[in-house]
């Protein structure tokens, strides 16, 4: 039985929405929802929630005044982008000390975040992402994240309206959100930062020891990736995942080694390939949840609004 077999598979972007049994997974939506001959097919792997309460500061404005009602509950919805491999391939890292590395349970076999990725969320373009499932209004051809959150907030305000254009001040809402990438990017290469902190203070973990890490996720989404690589040899489309991983061991053991029969301790990267999804969520919310409106209004509370964003890796 293959490593594929002990994988859920997810063929729509529904499926999604909710919260999963399990934060390593397959997706296959390129038949079942296409979209625009976007092709989803792969690995996922998720990691960090992200939430950017307080940060949107611009509350909506209208060129006339509009009488707000109960909006509808905010529901989830999926977005994707397409990211550069080499930002992502070499985020992870394993340790052994032993020619046996098919034995996962070993204690020889630890798992860490590499130096080299500390940046790997820089110049992602969050706001500018596709929205798949969830749109507020399906109706507009452009479906980005800037775009959907905005109509998120007519649409609440309203009660019903998702047209962003009762707002005259759409635009600079809008570029809030664009703006809010860099701190997004720096937000979640922090978080990255902390668990190589983690690794270096705290040394690589086994998958025994990382039961007890504050970055469990992270840990474990790179033993699952390990599995993933090491177990793919029987794979024709995927074989190339284990054979780079034994190129990686063999030359990083040569690298390393001391004399004819001792290599120690070697460092070796564990890569993520073309077609792998990286899964974050990012939450929206405003600063003032009455969207600025007269106080005896304020049963319109603005509801936080979630992304689910699937970053596809791609040569």
């Amino acid at each position: 039985m293959g490593v594929d077999d002990d994988l859920s598979t997810n063929t729509t972007y529904r499926d999604l929405l909710n919260q999963l049994d399990n934060h390593v997974y397959m997706v296959d939506i390129s038949q079942a929802n296409s979209d625009e001959g976007y092709d989803l097919s792969g690995y996922v792997f998720e990691f960090f929630t992200l939430d950017v309460s307080d940060q949107l500061q611009v509350n909506p404005l209208f060129d006339t005044t509009i009488q707000q009602t109960l909006g509808l509950d905010d529901c989830s919805a999926i977005a994707t982008m397409d990211a550069s491999l080499s930002q992502f391939e070499t985020l992870f890292s394993f340790q052994s000390d032993s020619s046996d590395v098919t034995d996962l349970s070993s204690a020889d076999i630890k798992f860490g975040v590499d130096i080299s990725a500390l940046n790997c969320f820089s110049n992602l373009v969050f706001s500018g992402s596709t929205i798949r499932e969830g749109q507020i209004n399906s109706y507009y051809d452009t479906q980005t994240l800037q775009y959907d959150y905005v109509r998120n907030i007519a649409k609440q305000i309203t009660g019903g309206l998702s047209a962003a254009d009762i707002f005259s001040n759409e635009e600079e809402m809008r570029s809030e959100i664009e703006d809010m990438d860099i701190s997004l990017q720096d937000t979640l290469n922090y978080k990255i930062n902390l668990v190589y902190e983690d690794t270096s203070n705290n040394g690589y973990l086994t998958t025994i020891s990382m039961e007890d890490s504050e970055y469990e996720d992270i840990y474990k989404a790179s033993q699952a990736l390990y599995t993933i690589n090491l177990n793919s040899g029987d794979s024709s489309t995927n074989y190339a995942r284990t054979t780079g991983l034994f190129e990686d061991i063999s030359s990083t053991a040569a690298e390393t080694q001391t004399d004819s029969s001792n290599c120690g301790i070697i460092t070796v990267p564990l890569r993520f390939h073309a077609g792998d999804i990286i899964a974050i969520r990012l939450v929206y919310k405003q600063a003032d949840d009455t969207g600025g409106l007269s106080s005896n209004l304020s049963l319109n509370t603005i509801t936080p609004r979630s992304y689910k964003l699937l970053i596809r890796l791609t040569e």
